[in-house]
């Protein structure tokens, strides 16, 4: 599906956000986040590291190509609370289909553990759980 095809209907959180910039309407760049109104969470998930795997897959290339003119000509309340958000924890769970590998730095999580897990800090591996 290309970036072109992809409304807001086909966002998992449609029907209860409450932002008033969607990345995935067409017309996103016509709209403007005043103080105290809501972001969008997929915007969000997208400024933080490996966010773009917690982003569904039908509709990540849509926030992903949106992102930075949203970040240039968004206004500065939106880019202000996207720059805050990623520099936050992720709040969406991350997801991958049963049996695909975790993309990102997240691949060694216990959810999905890959062969030997590395120590971040470059010590010796360790064994995955069963």
């Amino acid at each position: 599906m290309s970036t072109s095809t992809v409304s807001p209907q086909f966002c998992p959180k449609w029907k209860t956000c409450s932002a008033s910039v969607c990345p995935l309407d067409p017309n996103h760049s016509r709209h403007n986040t005043l103080r105290g109104e809501a972001v969008c969470p997929w915007l969000r998930e997208a400024m933080r590291p490996d966010g773009a795997a917690r982003i569904p897959a039908a509709i990540a290339p849509a926030i992903l190509h949106a992102l930075p003119a949203l970040l240039a000509d968004g206004g500065a309340v939106l880019r202000d609370k996207l720059k805050r958000a990623g520099d936050s924890t992720p709040r969406m769970p991350l997801r991958a289909p049963k049996g695909h590998p975790v993309p990102g730095a997240l691949a060694s999580c216990h959810t999905y553990p890959a062969a030997p897990l590395q120590m971040p800090s470059g010590g010796e591996a360790m064994e995955a759980a069963p």
